[in-house]
């Protein structure tokens, strides 16, 4: 694979005199074709553009259905005729011609075939104008006009010629802008899909070559490059050029001229190192899907090149800008064949919550296993009793869930062995996050895992719930064990008066929602103390909070806003959406210096709510202000702003 930029005047130098045609040279790249469609040759199936093909009709046959020998001498209804047709219709089915059997094996041989090799050059002249050459001979067999302004589709002129744009036009809308480099190569799992890079200043276009049968020359190759769309920002913000010393920027130019670096190996995947001031990995997968991964750990990378040893096997080697050079190799375990990598921990039963604790720089997760039950609660409220009701083995008894608490470490990806945190059976976790919270006998912040719970014992029980807090220890470990440094300590378990059904945090403060009233909780030692509360409608099931403001969510009655006042310790109402809906999300978000809502309900509608004093119909900042309403036509369940 060769790219590169040619100074001016040495590529003239080294083109045979009747081959002028590669004169003033930007760029070039020789290319390897294993996918076969670069090719002259037009299938039979289609025709050229200027040809008006007529559908076929269908013929319609009558499928007559064939009865039985028994039926045939009872009825007669099976005449010599009938016997006839139906014997072509079969043949007509189940026998094909030789032109036909031959068609047939193609197709179905053309996924495992191996595509044979041909050679190619693409040069970019210095007037945008972009060729291929077919190699030995070096004869013209596809050629662009100005690819300058990088347009979707790059077709040969002699196939569409209605489509260029006019060279004057080009000119003036990119005086100031000149292709760098291309690079032409093959990249899946066996190196048959063609994809085309261009560097544009500081910008990367890619673009995947697919067959384009309409041409009107039969010796121009049958192909164009469609645009492949990204979401890369390769160039360097302005604002933050002068952030490194003047040393470290001093890099050689030669090995900054350089942008696209292919790669065949790293990791298992083959693609294209895009050295940028924000650089990239372009990997094509199995699935022969581009996917693009940022790599964000050195800054700008000025050289890149493939690497592999006893040590570091399959990996790569790079230069940054601050004069080092590294080996490294790619996450092991990790899948790339996604729009972000992945990885999978097996976690014993189903996830309903997860959450990132800071302090530990571990992940906290809350699952659950379902176990066959064969106790039934019987009793009041305060007196809870449990009869085992025992059936006939065939007998299929209920399932019941288990809930639970775990670690998952990012160092190894995995659960942390012997650390867990078991919750009673027939208590169910409604809501698990991990708060920054006060304590009133330390100074500053902690970090906590908190958990609210409800105790389903069935219909005929009242149902309570409990609040509990999980301090996340990190010791020293034991030797060659890294992963006995985790331990977990209970704070805080104390029985509510209903369900716990929602919580956030404010300020270094619990928000509870527990029955029909919300309470602000604070730590003092392994203690909640309560110090506000307010009387909600119907159920909440979510609470979100930014600053002094609570969002509250209702099952039946909408939103509403609360307002927190450390000072006073007054928890009280700023405003609420008076009409009912059966609320399933809500959000705030930020819009500049607004401060809006986002509501889902059952309906599959997206509400967008602000409070708004001065608005007419907000009875003096008493109601929110519906300001927009959409169908996202499916249930959102869950929303991030």
């Amino acid at each position: 694979m060769i790219n590169s930029v040619l100074p001016t005047g040495i590529a003239d130098s080294l083109i045979p005199s009747n081959h002028r045609e590669l004169s003033n040279i930007a760029a070039v790249s020789f290319f390897t074709d294993r996918s076969g469609i670069f090719t002259s040759s037009l299938p039979r199936d289609v025709g050229t553009i200027d040809m008006e093909i007529e559908p076929e009709k269908p013929v319609l046959e009558r499928m007559e259905s064939i009865p039985e020998p028994e039926e045939d001498e009872l009825y007669g209804l099976y005449s010599t005729q009938n016997e006839k047709s139906d014997n072509t219709h079969r043949e007509k089915r189940f026998t094909r011609t030789q032109e036909e059997l031959h068609q047939f094996l193609q197709e179905e041989r053309v996924n495992a075939m191996l595509y044979g090799s041909s050679e190619w050059l693409l040069v970019v002249h210095r007037d945008s104008t972009l060729s291929i050459f077919s190699l030995p001979d070096l004869v013209v067999v596809f050629e662009a006009s100005s690819i300058l302004h990088a347009p979707r589709v790059i077709h040969d002129v002699r196939a569409l010629d209605q489509l260029s744009v006019p060279p004057e036009l080009i000119d003036s809308a990119c005086a100031d802008m000149r292709i760098r480099e291309v690079l032409l190569l093959g990249l899946g799992s066996r190196g048959t899909q063609p994809y085309l890079f261009v560097v544009i200043n500081e910008d990367i276009h890619v673009y995947h070559a697919v067959p384009f049968h309409y041409g009107r020359d039969g010796a121009r190759l049958r192909i164009s490059f469609s645009k492949v769309k990204h979401e890369m920002l390769t160039r360097e913000r302005r604002l933050k050029r002068q952030k490194l010393p003047k040393e470290h920027m001093e890099v050689d130019d030669r090995l900054a001229k350089r942008h696209l670096r292919p790669f065949h190996d790293i990791g298992g995947y083959s693609g294209v190192f895009l050295c940028f001031p924000y650089s990239f990995f372009v990997m094509a997968t199995d699935r022969n899907v581009l996917r693009f991964h940022p790599m964000v750990v050195d800054g700008p990378i000025k050289a890149f090149a493939e690497f592999s040893n006893a040590s570091c096997a399959a990996g790569f080697v790079y230069y940054n800008s601050r004069k080092q050079i590294r080996v490294a190799q790619l996450e092991p375990g990790w899948n790339y064949d996604f729009n972000w990598p992945m990885t999978k921990i097996r976690v014993p039963g189903t996830v309903h919550h997860l959450s990132y604790h800071l302090e530990c720089k571990a992940y906290v997760v809350c699952s659950s296993l379902f176990y066959p039950e064969k106790r039934m609660i019987i009793g009041g409220v305060d007196n809870v009793e449990e009869e085992v009701v025992e059936r006939d083995p065939r007998f299929v008894y209920p399932q019941a869930p288990r809930f639970s608490l775990h670690l998952i470490t990012p160092d190894e990806w995995q659960l942390v062995p012997e650390v867990s945190y078991q919750l009673p059976d027939f208590e169910h976790i409604t809501g698990m996050k991990v708060l920054a919270l006060r304590n009133g006998t330390e100074t500053g912040m902690k970090e906590y895992v908190v958990m609210a719970s409800n105790m389903s014992y069935g219909e005929d029980v009242q149902s309570r719930g409990r609040l509990i807090l999980i301090d996340v220890l990190d010791l020293i470990p034991e030797p060659d064990k890294p992963l006995t440094r985790f331990k977990m300590k209970e704070i805080y378990a104390e029985e509510q008066k209903g369900p716990v059904t929602a919580i956030c945090g404010v300020n270094g403060y619990i928000v509870s929602a527990i029955g029909q009233k919300i309470f602000i909780w604070t730590l003092k030692g392994a203690t909640l103390v309560g110090v506000a509360f307010l009387d909600t409608q119907i159920y909440v099931h979510q609470l979100t909070a930014i600053k002094d403001l609570i969002l509250v969510a209702d099952i039946q009655r909408s939103t509403s806003i609360l307002r927190f006042q450390e000072k006073y310790r007054t928890l009280s109402l700023v405003a609420s959406d008076p009409n009912q809906m059966h609320t399933y999300a809500t959000e705030f978000c930020v819009d500049n210096q607004n401060l809006t809502v986002a509501v889902t309900d059952i309906r599959q509608d997206l509400h967008i709510f602000q409070f708004d004093p001065d608005y007419y119909f907000s009875s003096f900042g008493n109601r929110l202000v519906r300001r927009m309403e959409c169908n996202l036509g499916t249930i959102t369940v869950a929303t991030r702003f």
